[in-house]
């Protein structure tokens, strides 16, 4: 799924599971994928952490910049 605008990406993750490189990995991939989906000039930043009241999780946010979407023809 493309983000149709400059907006935030999240997505749960156990804090059981929950490693920053892990991280890091997460916030490349990402920005691979927007590449890949004709948005070269993507920029993904690093997230932020949010930990779930009761204990059980982690939500990431990661900031995103589309930028215009390129196709080479």
């Amino acid at each position: 799924v493309v983000p149709r605008s400059n907006q935030q990406l999240s997505t749960p993750r156990q804090a059981l599971w929950y490693r920053r490189a892990t991280v890091r990995e997460d916030q490349d991939r990402i920005e691979r994928a927007l590449n890949a989906a004709g948005f070269r000039l993507a920029e993904v930043g690093s997230a932020t952490e949010e930990t779930d009241p009761s204990g059980d999780g982690v939500r990431l946010s990661f900031p995103v910049r589309l930028g215009p979407r390129i196709e080479v023809v």
